[in-house]
């Protein structure tokens, strides 16, 4: 998880990983609102939740349609 004092990409986690992140400090900037929207999502009944990065071309189609992704799947 922890490479120079950033936290390693994640494919795929749950919200209580997400939450021991979140514990841990490792959670900071533009990716609190980014968390507490999937939080909420998730609390709402979404089964799943993915967090993208809008700059990669296509990013919703790779992380969709691809094995690989280029985000993080979040499931309750």
């Amino acid at each position: 998880m922890d490479q120079g004092g950033e936290v390693a990409p994640v494919s795929e986690c749950d919200l209580a990983y997400l939450g021991a992140l979140q514990a841990a400090g490792r959670i900071t900037g533009g990716m609190i609102p980014k968390v507490a929207a999937v939080r909420k999502a998730l609390a709402s009944g979404v089964a799943r939740a993915h967090i993208i990065d809008g700059r990669v071309e296509h990013a919703v189609l790779l992380e969709i349609l691809t094995d690989a992704g280029c985000g993080t799947k979040v499931t309750a």
